[in-house]
């Protein structure tokens, strides 16, 4: 199986309230991105790593690669929004399937990505996510309006892998009728193309304020 790995690293990080951006944030002396990208490596023989960044960061990045020891690679120019640079980085790869993970996730491991490939003999379309353990609630004007049963939903992960003919065609669907996505998931949804998922790792964690540094921090 033919897959190219897609890393998303353009954004600018509004959430994580820092001067630097929150991939390039140094932990131990190294990059977020650093351990994103070598964990990665390690999960699978992907391919190529394609990443969608700002053509001003290629220098940096550039070096991070090289620590990592990556070769096959490929800098693509991220757009406006993180979708823009996920397509951007489709359509610049050949390969029959691409799996796309987030730059600030630096603990994926096989086990995910194994589940991840396994589930795609019933689908095109497979994500990972944990099911929520705590008791949810609909809230509105600080009002709890209804206690919903968490059995049926679960918290989006990446990596998410894809047929990457089919992801081209939902990014159009979205840019043809200007709705707005926060995963690729969402892309496939608008289609009518159903999503599988497996069972992502509570170690898994996404980077996204400032605070979160110390936890990743410990696990590192």
């Amino acid at each position: 199986m033919i897959i190219d790995a897609i890393i998303p690293a353009a954004g600018v990080g509004s959430r994580f309230n820092d001067k630097i951006k929150k991939q390039y944030y140094e932990i131990n002396g190294k990059p977020i991105l650093y351990y994103t990208l070598k964990n990665l490596s390690m999960s699978f023989k992907f391919n190529s790593f394609i990443i969608g960044c700002n053509l001003d960061d290629n220098e940096f990045i550039l070096s991070i690669l090289n620590m990592v020891g990556l070769k096959n690679y490929k800098l693509v120019k991220g757009g406006s929004e993180r979708f823009y640079t996920v397509y951007n980085c489709a359509i610049s790869s050949s390969a029959e399937y691409v799996l796309i993970h987030d730059a600030v996730r630096p603990f994926i491991n096989s086990d995910i990505v194994d589940r991840l490939l396994k589930r795609l003999k019933d689908f095109d379309a497979v994500i990972c996510g944990l099911k929520v353990r705590d008791t949810l609630k609909i809230v509105e004007n600080n009002k709890i309006v209804k206690t919903v049963d968490r059995e049926r939903y679960f918290l989006a992960h990446t990596p998410q892998v894809f047929k990457r003919e089919k992801l081209i065609k939902g990014f159009e669907n979205i840019f043809e009728k200007n709705i707005f996505v926060t995963d690729e998931a969402q892309v496939m949804e608008e289609i009518g193309e159903s999503v599988g998922i497996v069972e992502s790792d509570i170690r898994n964690l996404k980077i996204t304020y400032s605070d979160d540094i110390s936890f990743i921090d410990k696990f590192l």
